[in-house]
């Protein structure tokens, strides 16, 4: 009793530190997410979503079978709009509220799998990286797939560690919604078979069968596989037309760098405080070790048993290690040896381990970890729109409906770029939309005006018309492609103004 009494004041005071740390990182991350979230324009993804959002569920789905992914995000950002309307801060505050429930589940599961020395560090992780609270301030699915995640992921560790029906039922509905809502779950699941299996292998809690735990598993898994069997030859198309072209390039071998970098850099306030915590933890560091060998006694360590400092059992570590690993590698080969589907932002479905794993590194080796922290974040600090595309859609309009364009003929290419367009033009010039070459014409021929072209009829019709003034507005995606667009206009059409925008060109032809 004596031993625990003296123990337990600084485990107490650990305790008291972790919880008013998470009071903090809840606040500090409700605030990230929700400064300026209006601020950064609409850009063409998120008025696809604002499109998806306002029509009947059915043209969803109809709408989903030509993209790459189920569309259970825009089912429930459908309702939300019914509620808080389409303006730019209502329609990403869903995303912002589901990232702040991930700080809450990430703690749940990081205390479940290790100390909450661990799982405080990892939430304050969560809540000031960039990468969370970038796409936290985005009208897509991308927080929505992490939540989901989280969540299967924490009732799979409930059930491994209590194989009972109620945490097999959750994580079956839970890992059916992850896979209705983006193509990258079937990795997070793959990584959750890993997770499973080594877990398998585990001694079984006391009084419970070893194979208690395989069955539940795999009934939860057939469960959430046959639910998604509705979309299977939808998804099946999608892959086919996939292998036949697909925007998405080649990723380069710093892609997975890259992946790391974006999963544990912090927000661009804290470049330089956590440069000058590191430079002082490495100092004090230093000298310790110094003065110790100065005196010859070693340098004291952490008990592994230390109270608080609990191990990650052996199953959760690979499990958190496959979830890490997984769905940034399966589909970086894939990319690199078939058609290319991996892109960076895509690593946030597996940010949530690794930051509890660095968590667990930060935790044994503080000094070590603010060190990795300071050097991502002090020499390689985030952009300010990392992995967002801002476009300037609202300048772009402005400049139509000040040069009088009411009655001119407007070409808008490519064509997914009427949707932002016309989102603030609100109506006020007609508008043209240009299919891009080699698309499907029917794409979104429902949503179109029905004077929707394709390239080589705007051309003809640049070349035939005898309008006084017409207007093209080109997004762009590379100097190259730009330049031969407008070279090819030109040859047509008596290039009058040019308003170079960073990604938009609004032109003027006579």
């Amino acid at each position: 009793m004596e031993r625990h009494s003296t123990a337990d004041p600084p485990l107490r005071t650990r305790h008291v530190a972790a919880a008013a740390l998470l009071e903090l990182c809840l606040v500090l991350g409700i605030a990230l997410r929700i400064w300026a979230i209006h601020r950064r324009p609409i850009w063409v993804d998120e008025a696809f979503s604002i499109l998806y959002a306002t029509v009947d569920w059915a043209e969803v789905v109809q709408m989903r079978r030509l993209g790459t992914n189920p569309p259970l995000y825009h089912f429930l950002l459908s309702g939300w709009v019914g509620l808080f309307g389409t303006s730019a801060a209502a329609i990403r505050l869903m995303s912002a509220l589901v990232s702040v429930v991930s700080i809450g589940v990430l703690y749940a599961l990081a205390r479940r799998v290790s100390c909450r020395t661990t799982a405080a560090i990892a939430v304050a992780l969560l809540a000031v990286c960039n990468f969370s609270v970038a796409y936290a301030q985005e009208a897509r699915f991308y927080a929505l797939i992490q939540l989901l995640s989280l969540i299967s992921s924490l009732f799979l560790c409930r059930l491994i560690e209590r194989q009972n029906l109620r945490d097999a039922a959750g994580y079956a509905v839970a890992t059916s919604a992850l896979l209705w809502t983006h193509t990258f779950g079937w990795f997070v699941l793959a990584a959750q078979v890993v997770w499973l299996l080594t877990a398998w292998r585990d001694p079984p809690p006391p009084g419970t069968p070893r194979r208690r735990l395989i069955r539940l598993g795999l009934l939860s898994i057939t469960l959430a596989v046959l639910s998604f069997l509705p979309w299977v030859p939808v998804l099946l198309q999608q892959i086919a037309e996939v292998q036949r072209g697909y925007w998405i390039a080649e990723p380069s071998w710093t892609a997975l760098a890259q992946a790391a970098h974006h999963m544990l850099v912090l927000v661009r306030p804290l470049r330089w405080p956590i440069v000058v915590v590191g430079v002082v933890m490495a100092l004090h560091w230093l000298i310790a070790r110094i003065r110790s060998r100065s005196v010859g006694q070693p340098t004291q360590t952490v008990p592994s048993d230390e109270p608080g400092r609990k191990r990650i059992r052996r199953c959760h570590l690979w499990g958190l290690l496959a979830w890490t690993a997984l769905p940034i590698l399966i589909p970086f080969v894939w990319s690199r040896f078939s058609t290319p589907i991996f892109q960076v932002k895509y690593a946030i479905v597996a940010q949530a381990p690794a930051l509890i794993l660095f968590a667990a590194l930060l935790t044994r080796r503080p000094v070590l970890g603010v060190a990795v922290l300071a050097l991502l974040t002090g020499f390689w600090p985030p952009n300010r729109d990392r992995d967002l595309v801002v476009e300037e859609w609202p300048q772009a309009a402005d400049i139509l409906i000040q040069q009088n364009t009411t009655g001119a003929t407007v070409f808008v290419y490519q064509d997914y770029a009427y949707f932002p367009l016309e989102y603030y033009l609100k109506g006020r010039c007609r508008v043209r939309p240009v299919y891009t070459e080699g698309q499907a014409p029917n794409a979104f021929a429902p949503y179109y005006p029905d004077d929707a072209t394709t390239f080589d009829e705007m051309l003809s019709y640049l070349a035939e018309s005898d309008e006084p003034e017409i207007w093209f507005v080109l997004r762009w995606g590379c100097p190259r492609e730009r330049a031969q667009l407008h070279d090819r206009i030109a040859a047509l059409r008596e290039i009058d103004s040019i308003w170079e925008l960073r990604c938009v060109d609004v032109i003027r032809l006579r």
